[in-house]
């Protein structure tokens, strides 16, 4: 596989995904834990599969398999008072860790690990902080809108203070409701220093410094949700945007990043 990886074009993506196998029809298999009912028996999994920028599988990086004890149905966990390897968030450090493996078989290549909403979690930087001493490179999808040391006091916010850089022409996939249709992104990007939630202040986490993308729709038709996209990065955006971008598949991130980023 690694001979797959070295010879693919462009820098290839260690993608993370979580999922659940349900098997509570078979509730006779011995060591299978609850998923979210105590009718709903199975184990969960974190593949990381590495893939080309052409979206061309090369193979498994890592498969993690875990379940969850039924006592602990219904139970609202203290996350706040939890380190990041007592949580199935420590997936992502996992998945992370198996990307560096791979890579130190791959001294020409670049590989990107990319995560979705679920990666962005503030130990997230315990993520990237691994990620440069590992020398890797992580793309992972915003979800919160969260503190940062600059005047507007928040990324979405500071974001969208920076000039427009370019746009993006994407394609968005056919769905139930509504029919494809392409859309025009505007993109903005910066450096930005995140700083920690104020509830996890007896921490005394530090301030990071990451690459920050938004890509977003400011012209949607009448009744369709515009499309907004925010990403974190290593990878410092450093030329113009000028080609489209396709939208049909999980990798829709990893595109937007790779129209902004070095090739």
């Amino acid at each position: 596989m690694y001979k797959k990886v070295e010879h693919s074009l462009g820098s290839p993506f260690s993608r993370g995904r979580s999922a659940k196998g349900d098997y509570h029809h078979h509730p006779e298999i011995a060591g299978i834990g609850v998923i979210n009912s105590e009718h709903r028996y199975g184990v969960l999994m974190h593949t990381t599969l590495a893939v080309t920028p052409q979206r061309v599988p090369l193979g498994l990086l890592d498969q993690q398999v875990w379940t969850r004890p039924a006592e602990t149905l219904g139970r609202k966990p203290h996350h706040d008072t939890r380190r990041i390897g007592e949580k199935e968030s420590q997936k992502w450090l996992i998945s992370l860790e198996m990307t560096a493996k791979a890579q130190a078989h791959l001294p020409n290549t670049t590989l990107v690990s990319v995560g979705d909403r679920e990666a962005d979690i503030y130990d997230l930087f315990d993520l990237f902080l691994l990620a440069h001493k590992l020398q890797q490179d992580v793309l992972v999808r915003g979800a919160w809108d969260r503190r940062v040391a600059h005047p507007e006091g928040r990324l979405w916010a500071h974001l969208e203070a920076c000039p427009v850089a370019g746009t993006v022409t994407i394609t968005t996939p056919r769905q139930a409701d509504m029919s494809a249709r392409t859309a025009t992104l505007t993109v903005r990007s910066t450096a930005v220093t995140l700083r920690p939630p104020k509830k996890r202040a007896r921490e005394h986490l530090p301030e990071i410094i990451v690459w920050a993308i938004l890509a977003k729709e400011e012209d949607a038709p009448s009744g369709v949700t515009p499309i907004e996209w925010l990403l974190l990065t290593t990878l410092p955006p450093t030329r113009p945007l000028s080609r489209p971008a396709s939208t049909s598949s999980g990798m829709r991130a990893a595109e937007l990043l790779r129209c902004t980023i070095r090739c």
